[in-house]
């Protein structure tokens, strides 16, 4: 996985935007839903239950 960007919308830093590299979406939901990686997140302050997922096309 690679991060590509980040950032959140202007005057609202309560939702981060981020766009990664990943070889499927399987794969990022198989790394985001391990129990290390939501412990990892919830500590740097993300809220898990409101993430989303979705697949960007050209």
């Amino acid at each position: 996985m690679q991060l590509l960007a980040y950032g959140h919308e202007g005057g609202n830093k309560n939702k981060v935007w981020s766009v990664m590299d990943v070889p499927s979406l399987e794969h990022m939901a198989g790394m985001m839903n391990k129990p290390e990686i939501i412990k990892m997140r919830e500590k740097a302050g993300a809220i898990t239950k409101t993430q989303k997922m979705i697949k960007l096309v050209e």
